[in-house]
């Protein structure tokens, strides 16, 4: 539950300030958020979020839900309860974290938060291992990390970049998560990692730039941002699947934002199966955006689903996907399996079938084939008012929506839902939803209307 505490300016502040407490919302000639100029909200409790409203000048502490992340450790009744279990933050310490078991598991960092790997760190442990913002860095010449089978684990707070991996069969830039492994990742960022094509001529592609995921895995609150996987591609299941993601097993993606990433041929942000064997790979993404990606043609084979390609079981709920690009299917391409989308937002083109459940926007064509009488179809880019994707607050960039958008105030409060039919009660930065009686359509919902 959040509380909100209403603190009256300090007089020690001085006499500007005092003069701005009072008064209405506008400040001179009109001006937004005239009387919040100059007032230092902050009450330096990390599981506080300070902000001055504008209204009257007054700051509002909302203390932080049970279990969210602070400065050193996990947020108790607006109180900042500190991991107890510290290592050094070197690899060793990483590993010796993980031989340890169980955790969390925090690491000593003084300065600069980063590690420059020597080789791929093997979690074969159940574990929990809280980075607290700590780089891990492979330098292009091995995998981050990798889950063994029958393993548990979750990564919290960590950024993981340049992991390397050349081998179709575990590829895996920065992660792998081997089939029978369980991992969770909170707040991480997987950024400039790699699944190469192991040799020319070979038949054999990268899957997975920044992640492949053969078991359990969910991400939450995390960016997975210009990775790639290459490949030359015998057909289209053939290139190098999945820039950002590639999953064969189950994959359950909230509140995350998939930027930048490159695939060849299939799957430039997202995949999910390989082939027919792995029809059975299941994968959800809520309250997520997934743009800026792009599936790469090789000679005369096409690249397809720029955003999301799909031969297995995918399913959207309140997600935004936008500016991607591929020659077949911009937004989201499917061959196999099943696609079923609701409350979504797709700023792209489509390839093959889709399902909707309705409440879903395509702009600016209908390429989705979109047919629930509550769907929108050809909405125009001005009407649908999509801003540019940047930190609009949360841990994750979003792509905004300008009053007016066609996206406002849509979708009942009662078809506005999670995964399990429950009510979805935030966007992907963590705002309530609903601003009102009704959701707003895709991953953000605007607040000022």
């Amino acid at each position: 539950m959040h509380y909100l505490l209403r603190l009256a300016c300090l007089g020690a502040l001085g006499t500007v300030l005092l003069v701005a407490c009072g008064g209405g919302g506008d400040g001179e000639n009109g001006t937004p958020g005239f009387l919040c100029q100059g007032v230092d909200c902050n009450d330096d409790n990390s599981c506080t979020v300070d902000v001055c409203d504008p209204a009257d000048g007054s700051c509002i502490n909302t203390v932080q839900e049970d279990d969210s992340f602070c400065d050193l450790g996990y947020c108790q009744a607006g109180e900042c309860d500190p991991i107890d279990s510290i290592f050094p933050c070197t690899e060793q310490g990483i590993n010796d974290a993980i031989a340890a078991g169980g955790g969390p598991h925090g690491f000593s960092c003084t300065g600069a938060r980063l590690i420059q790997t020597t080789a791929e760190i093997v979690i074969d442990k159940d574990v929990i291992l809280d980075g607290r913002d700590l780089t891990i860095d492979a330098g292009l010449d091995h995998r981050g990390f990798s889950v063994t089978e029958g393993t548990t684990a979750d990564l919290w707070r960590f950024q993981i970049t340049k992991g390397h991996r050349q081998d179709f069969e575990s590829s895996g830039g920065g992660i792998y998560n081997a089939e029978g492994a369980t991992l969770g990742l909170r707040n991480c960022r997987i950024t400039d990692c790699e699944a190469l094509q192991p040799g020319a001529g070979t038949g054999i592609d990268g899957a997975g730039g920044g992640i492949l995921n053969d078991g359990t895995m969910t991400v939450v609150n995390t960016t997975v941002l210009n990775n790639r996987a290459t490949g030359g591609g015998l057909t289209a299941r053939g290139g190098g699947t999945g820039g950002g993601i590639s999953n064969e097993g189950t994959l359950t993606l909230v509140q995350s934002t998939i930027d930048g990433n490159s695939g060849v041929l299939w799957g430039g942000g997202l995949h999910n199966g390989r082939g027919l064997r792995f029809l059975g790979a299941v994968m959800s993404v809520i309250n997520s955006t997934v743009t800026n990606n792009v599936s790469t043609n090789v000679g005369a084979s096409l690249g397809i689903g720029g955003g999301i390609a799909n031969e297995g079981h995918l399913r959207l709920l309140s997600t935004t996907v936008a500016l991607n690009n591929a020659a077949s299917g911009d937004g989201i391409a499917t061959r196999e399996g099943t696609v079923t989308v609701a409350n979504s937002l797709i700023y792209d083109g489509c390839e093959g079938g889709i399902t909707s459940e309705g409440y879903n926007i395509e702009s600016t064509g209908n390429t989705c084939r979109l047919n629930k009488s509550t769907d929108m179809v050809e909405v125009s880019a001005v009407d649908l008012g999509l801003e540019l994707l940047i930190d609009r607050g949360g841990p994750t960039k979003t792509h905004g929506l300008k009053p007016g958008s066609i996206a406002i105030n849509v979708i009942p409060a009662a078809a506005c839902l999670d995964l399990e039919g429950q009510p979805l009660t935030t966007d992907q930065r963590g705002v309530e939803r609903p601003q009102g009686n009704t959701c707003d359509v895709g991953s953000f919902e605007l607040t000022q209307r």
